[in-house]
Order: C-alpha cells, then structure tokens, then sequence
C-alpha cells in the first residue's frame, strides 16, 4: 500500500483526505501543516525533513501563490503530486522542485491539467484556434492569492465568464481570455484597509492585472456563506479549417474534483519510478496509459 502525506490542510487537503481514506491503493500517514491542528496524523510542517524516507509521496496542497516556494527544499526530499495553477510560472515551480532522485508531478487539476491536455489536442491541429473559459465558480488560486494580503481575514472569488465572449467562440470569433472573464471578489477586511487591499488585487500579475475585477468589501458572514459555492466548470473551444471542438468540464465541488484528479496521479507514481521517471514533470508528459486502468476502453 502506499503510505501518503497531505501538505497543507484547507478545503483541498480535507478533500485529499477524504480520497485517500477512501482507495484500496493509498494509506495516509501524516498531514502536514503550518497551523497546528487538533487531528490525530497532524505533524508540524517544520518536521518535513524527519519524514524522508518515511512517506512514499506527499499531496502538495497549499495555495500556489507563495507557500510552496517556502518549503520547496524540504519538499524536494519527496515525490510529490501537486496541483499547482498559475500557468505562467508552471516552469519556475518545476525548477523549485526538481530533484534527480524523486519524481514530482505537477499542475494535474483541472485546469492545469485535464484541460491542458484537451488543449494540447487542440493546438496540435493544423491551423486551430483555441481559447477557455472557466466558470462561473469559485477559484481557490485567486481566492487564495486575495487571502496573502496583508489585513485581509477571509476572500473569495469567483470567475465569471462574459456571456458574449462564450457565444462568439463558439461561432469561430475568439476573444482574449482577459477581456473575456469577469473576476468577482468577495473581501473581508477592516474597512481603513480597503482602498489599498482593493489596489493591490487589481494590480496582483497573473491571476488579476490586465482582467475586468469587481471587488465586494463584506463581512464575515457573507464571505463564509459564499464559500458554500464550491462548483466551478470550464470550457474549451477550438476550431479550425472545417472543424470545431468544444469539450467542457462540470464539478459540483472544485476542491473534491481536484483531490479525485491528484489521487490518480498519486496512484499512479509508482509504475512511472519504476519505468525511469525522475525529476519534474506534468499532465503532458506523462502518458495517459499511466491513469487508465481499464485498457480495453481506449
């Protein structure tokens, strides 16, 4: 069985937990986090480096903005799965956790990753066009990324599609995603706060600058009832000469969907350590043979 650890223990780590404790294939260990918890297989993120050897991999499970970098040494020691989603820094984040000895699989959720991959099909057509859409739902990342300022208690946002972007796409007409995504935030904070708290998130690079952002400052409750709204979706359109292809993606729980995507990839590492896999790699360099386990369905 393959003994698992958790790094970091929010809404995706619970969610890991509850699908690790539910496949035959996996045994979790430990949860590792930086807020001590009252959990039976809590261990002190600063004990990372005691456990090498110990754990067959560790889900990556906190927010991709900044937290990995900070233990990205001591995380280096393990394989790793994780689900990494600012996609302009994907190759930075595979450098931070690059070690020859292990394997670390990154940025498999869905997106990055499974629509990653349904893009990857797209762009390798001749002459396609090929844009996403995600939402409406909630996003960690940028909830997240809101949640790293400095005054603000709590946040979430939501991604919202432009209703006119989606039905041009689908008509062959593509549209930035940028001017295409309204970015809804939901901000609790002290209100001397807000003017800067509202300036840093609009200038915040990859996940707010250069998008259409509407910014809410509430209180604590309205924050805590919206993140009852866990679904998300996305879209991908691709066309070309003759042809169009649409492929779309529904979850009633981001987090739950994003667990269900890594515990494959988990299950997955060992057949790829023992086929020669070393180092970093992500969705599209791992073989899709790795994650079917029904071959006579392809």
């Amino acid at each position: 069985m393959l003994k698992v650890a958790i790094f970091g223990y929010g809404r995706l780590g619970q969610c890991l937990e509850r699908v690790f404790e539910q496949n035959e294939q996996t045994q979790l260990t430990a949860i590792f986090s930086r807020r001590k918890l009252a959990h039976a297989k809590y261990v002190s993120s600063d004990a990372l480096g005691q456990f090498e050897g110990k754990i067959d991999v560790i889900a990556i499970a906190t927010g991709s903005k900044d937290d990995v970098g900070k233990y990205a040494e001591q995380l280096s020691l393990f394989n790793t799965v994780d689900s990494y989603d600012v996609h302009a820094c994907i190759g930075q984040h595979k450098q931070l956790l690059y070690n020859k000895d292990n394997l670390s699989i990154v940025s498999v959720g869905w997106d990055p990753g499974i629509l990653s991959i349904q893009r990857a099909i797209a762009y390798s057509l001749n002459d396609s066009r090929v844009t996403t859409f995600w939402g409406r739902g909630v996003s960690q990342g940028h909830s997240n990324a809101i949640k790293s300022i400095e005054g603000v208690k709590d946040a979430i946002q939501f991604t919202v599609p432009v209703k006119t972007a989606v039905r041009n796409a689908l008509k062959g007409k593509f549209t930035d995603p940028s001017h295409s995504h309204l970015r809804e935030c939901y901000v609790w904070c002290d209100s001397k706060d807000c003017e800067r708290i509202a300036r840093e998130i609009k200038e915040m690079p990859y996940y707010f600058k250069g998008y259409k952002v509407k910014i809410n400052f509430t209180d604590a409750e309205t924050v805590a009832e919206k993140w009852k709204e866990t679904a998300h979706s996305g879209l991908v359109v691709a066309s070309g000469d003759g042809w169009n292809m649409q492929y779309s993606v529904k979850a009633e729980s981001n987090p739950m969907f994003t667990a269900q995507i890594m515990c494959s990839y988990v299950t997955a590492l060992p057949q790829l350590l023992k086929d020669g896999y070393r180092g970093c790699v992500d969705c599209l360099d791992i073989p899709m043979r790795y994650l079917v386990k029904d071959k006579s369905m392809i």
